[in-house]
C-alpha cells in the first residue's frame, strides 16, 4: 500500500508540472494519437473487394400462360384439370352460350328450308316458261320477259336472304368461338379457376393457367417490378456448385408493364436460367447484387482505422507482439472495409477496436458449401375434384321449389328444382289449337290445288298436259313444304312446353348425373331468366391425384417459408409407416402473382381468383401407388418451406449481433486465424436460420474457421 501511495503521488506532480509549463508557453494540448479505448484484438491484412453485396431469396418456375376471356362470361365447363398436358389449340374451358348455340341451329334450319323452297319455286317458273314457249303466239314474248324478271327477282331476294342467314350463323359462330378457349402453348395444367366459388368470370380473370417446364427462369420471392430497387446493379449472378453465375434479366414487354401500371398489379422481377446451373422447377437460390464488378485489393477493418488531419494510420503487431503506429494511404471503403493502397502488406497483423467479449472456450467449424433445407409443417391431404359440371337454368320462370343445397348429394333422375314457367294448360291448349288449325288449313289448300289442277288439266293436252301437270306437282311439293316447317316448330314448342309440365305451368328438372353439389345459387321465390346460373354438381374425384391444404403452422416459422409448393417440386407422403413421393403439378390459388401477356398488341393482366377452400393449397401428382380414402386422415405430407442447395453456413451459435442504432444491427462471426479470435462481419438474412444452421451471404468463404 505504501507503494501504491507514492506512485499515486508521483503522478499527481508529474500532471501539475506539466500544466505548469503549457500554461507559461501558452501552446494547447496535442491531440491524443492512440484510441483512449482499444483492445489487443489483431487481424491480418487480406485481400478482398470494397462494396456491399445485397443478396434476396428467389425460386426456379416454369413460364406460364395465363388463359382469360375479355368480357364477363358464365363459365359452362372447364375441360383441363390441374396436372393434365395441353397441346396447343386445345379446348380448356368453354362459357356458357347456350343461347348462342340455339340461335346457330336455329338459322342453319331456316338456311335449309330456304334453300328447300327455293328449289321448288325455281323448277315451278321453270315448267311456266317451258308451257309459254310451247304454247307460243302472240303475246308469249312479253309473257316469258315478266316471267324471267319475276325469277331475277325472286333469285335476288333469295341471295340476299342467304346473304343475311350466313352473316348471323358466321356470328353466332364467332361467339360460341369467343366462348371457347383454347390452349396457346403447350403444357402442363397448373391452375384452373374454381368454380366452387362462382361460375362467373370477370375480364381478365384467369380460367386456366398452362406452364411450360421445359421454359425455366428465377423468380424473385417477394420483389415486385415496383419494389425493385437493384435496376442500377452492374453484377448480378448466383452460386451454383461453386461456380459463379452472370444472370439476366428478363425485361417485360412496354404493352405489359402499360397494364400493369393501369392495373397497379406488377410482376416478379424474373432471370433467365443460365446454362450449366444445372436448376431444376421447384429449387430455390440465392441472387447477389453488386453495384460494380470490384477487383480484389488489400483490406483493412474500418475499425482499424485512425485518422488525424489527413493523415490515415493504423496499429500493426510486429514480430516481437510489439503495437507499432504505421501511416497509410487508402482508395475506396464500404460499411465494414477500406482499401489500403500503400503502406501495409497481405498477411500483416492489425489492431482493431472492439468492446465485444472474445471467446474463451469454444470449439471451432469450418466453412463449407452445403445444403440448407427446412421441411414444411404439414398439411391435410385429401382426394382432388374434377371440375364441376354446372348447371345453368333451362327456362327462365320463377323458382317454387327446391330440393337441392351446398353439400347435398344427388343420384341421376332425383329432383333438383321446380320452375313456373307461366306456360300454363292454357298454353298448351292454344298450341294444339294452333296445330289442328295449321293441319285443317294445310288440308284445305292441297283440296285446293288439287281441284285447280284438275280444272287446268280439262283444257290441255299432250305435252302441255305433261308440263302443267309436273308444275302443279311441285306447287303441291312447296305447299308440302311449307306445311312441314310450320307444323314442325309448333310441335316443338308443344313438345317442350309439355315436358315436366303438370298442366300448371310448373317443370320438374331432375339430375342428369349424380355428384355432391356446390356453391347452390337457388333461391325459391326468385324470378330467373334461361342460361341463369344455378348450382354446380362436384365431378368424380381420382385416387392419383391429391389436394394438399396447408394449415397455419403451430410454432412460428421463418416469414421467407413459401406456403405452397413450388411447381416441379419433390413432395413426400407417409401413411401408417408406407412412404410415397410426388410432384407438386400446381396450386389452389397463386400467391402474389401477377399474369402479364400481350395479344393483339395490348397487354392484359390475368389475375387468379380466390379459392373455395380455407388455406392455400397445392396438387400432387403421385408417381407410384395409390392412397386409400381410410389412409388420407393420417397422411402426412412436406416439402421444401426453404432449400438452397449450394450456400455457405455456419452454426447458428457463432453469429452475434451489434446494435448500430436507429434499430439496425450488424453480425458477426469470430474467425479463427492463426491461433487467434478475429472479430468478422457477415452479412445474412436472421430469417434464415433454424436454430442449427444460419445461412451466410458474404463475409465469409469455404474453408474460412469459425468459433462456435
Amino acid at each position: 500500500m505504501r507503494w501504491v501511495k507514492i506512485e499515486i503521488v508521483l503522478f499527481l506532480v508529474t500532471a501539475m508540472l506539466c500544466m505548469g509549463c503549457q500554461e507559461a508557453s501558452g501552446r494547447q494540448v496535442p491531440e491524443l494519437q492512440e484510441p483512449v479505448s482499444r483492445n489487443s484484438a489483431c487481424r491480418p491484412v487480406e485481400k478482398g473487394r470494397i462494396g456491399r453485396v445485397k443478396t434476396l431469396m428467389a425460386s426456379v418456375v416454369p413460364t406460364e400462360y395465363a388463359h382469360f376471356y375479355l368480357s364477363d362470361v358464365v363459365i359452362g365447363k372447364v375441360e383441363a384439370e390441374v396436372g393434365d398436358y395441353v397441346r396447343k389449340g386445345d379446348i380448356l374451358a368453354r362459357c356458357d352460350n347456350r343461347a348462342e348455340r340455339e340461335r346457330k341451329k336455329a338459322l342453319e334450319e331456316e338456311l335449309r328450308q330456304e334453300r328447300e323452297k327455293h328449289v321448288w319455286q325455281e323448277k315451278i317458273v321453270e315448267k311456266k316458261k317451258a308451257e309459254v314457249r310451247l304454247m307460243g303466239g302472240k303475246g308469249s314474248r312479253k309473257k316469258l320477259a315478266v316471267l324471267e324478271e319475276e325469277a331475277r327477282y325472286a333469285g335476288e331476294l333469295y341471295k340476299q336472304q342467304v346473304k343475311e342467314i350466313k352473316r348471323e350463323i358466321r356470328q353466332a359462330e364467332e361467339e360460341i368461338q369467343k366462348g371457347i378457349l383454347r390452349a396457346k402453348h403447350s403444357g402442363y395444367v397448373t391452375y384452373r379457376k374454381d368454380l366452387a366459388v362462382s361460375a362467373q368470370a370477370e375480364p381478365c380473370e384467369n380460367i386456366v393457367v398452362v406452364a411450360d417446364k421445359g421454359q425455366r427462369y428465377i423468380e424473385l420471392t417477394k420483389v415486385t417490378a415496383d419494389q425493385y430497387a437493384y435496376s442500377g446493379y452492374q453484377m448480378i449472378y448466383m452460386i451454383s456448385d461453386g461456380q459463379k453465375y452472370p444472370l439476366k434479366e428478363i425485361p417485360y414487354t412496354e404493352n405489359e408493364m402499360a397494364a400493369a401500371n393501369k392495373e397497379g398489379r406488377y410482376p416478379a422481377v424474373r432471370f433467365a436460367c443460365p446454362e450449366g446451373a444445372g436448376l431444376s422447377c421447384g429449387d430455390s437460390c440465392l441472387v447477389y447484387f453488386a453495384k460494380k464488378d470490384s477487383p480484389e485489393v488489400l483490406v483493412v477493418g474500418n475499425d482499424s482505422l485512425h485518422t488525424q488531419g489527413e493523415e490515415n494510420y493504423v496499429y500493426v503487431k510486429n514480430s516481437a507482439g510489439i503495437e507499432e503506429k504505421r501511416s497509410i494511404k487508402t482508395g475506396a471503403k464500404d460499411d465494414y472495409r477500406t482499401e489500403v493502397t500503400e503502406g501495409l502488406r497481405e498477411g500483416e497483423m492489425v489492431c482493431y477496436s472492439s468492446d465485444a467479449a472474445i471467446p474463451v472456450e469454444y470449439n471451432t467449424h469450418t466453412v463449407a458449401r452445403t445444403r440448407y433445407k427446412v421441411r414444411s409443417h404439414g398439411g391435410s391431404c385429401q382426394l382432388a375434384d374434377a371440375s364441376p359440371q354446372m348447371v345453368m337454368a333451362e327456362r327462365e320462370g320463377k323458382i317454387v321449389e327446391s330440393a337441392v343445397y351446398d353439400g347435398c348429394r344427388v343420384k341421376k333422375g332425383d329432383l333438383l328444382y321446380v320452375i313456373d314457367t307461366g306456360k300454363a294448360k292454357a298454353a298448351l291448349t292454344d298450341l294444339a289449337n294452333q296445330i289442328r288449325k295449321e293441319k285443317e288449313n294445310y288440308r284445305a289448300a292441297a283440296k285446293e290445288l288439287k281441284k285447280q289442277t284438275a280444272s287446268e288439266m280439262r283444257e290441255k293436252s299432250g305435252r302441255l298436259r305433261v308440263l302443267a301437270e309436273k308444275r302443279w306437282k311441285y306447287e303441291q311439293e312447296l305447299a308440302a313444304c311449307i306445311h312441314r316447317y310450320s307444323i314442325q316448330e309448333l310441335e316443338r314448342q308443344y313438345e317442350e312446353y309439355k315436358k315436366d309440365n303438370d298442366g300448371s305451368g310448373r317443370i320438374r328438372v331432375c339430375a342428369q348425373t349424380g355428384g355432391r353439389v356446390i356453391n347452390c345459387q337457388i333461391r325459391v321465390g326468385e324470378e330467373i331468366a334461361e342460361g341463369t346460373y344455378l348450382f354446380g354438381i362436384a365431378g368424380k374425384k381420382t385416387r392419383k391425384r391429391l389436394l394438399v391444404l396447408q394449415v397455419p403452422p403451430l410454432r412460428p416459422r421463418p416469414v421467407v417459408e413459401k406456403k405452397i409448393a413450388n411447381v416441379g417440386e419433390e413432395i413426400d407422403l407417409t401413411s401408417d409407416g408406407q412412404s410415397y413421393s410426388g410432384i407438386c403439378t400446381g396450386y389452389t390459388e397463386a400467391l402474389n402473382n401477377v399474369y402479364l401477356t400481350t395479344e393483339s398488341g395490348k397487354g392484359y393482366v390475368g389475375k387468379n381468383s380466390e379459392s373455395s377452400f380455407q388455406y392455400p393449397g397445392y396438387y400432387v401428382e403421385l408417381e407410384e401407388g395409390q392412397i386409400s380414402s381410410r389412409e388420407l386422415a393420417k397422411t402426412q405430407t412436406t416439402f421444401a418451406a426453404v432449400c438452397l442447395k449450394d450456400v455457405l453456413t455456419v452454426p447458428s451459435g457463432s453469429v452475434y449481433e451489434e446494435n448500430r442504432g436507429k434499430g439496425e444491427s450488424d453480425w458477426y462471426v469470430w474467425r479463427v486465424v492463426r491461433g487467434e479470435l478475429v472479430k468478422q462481419y457477415v452479412e445474412l438474412d436472421r430469417e434464415l436460420s433454424d436454430g442449427t444452421k444460419q445461412v451466410i451471404f458474404s463475409g465469409l468463404e469455404p474453408g474460412d474457421v469459425v468459433a462456435d
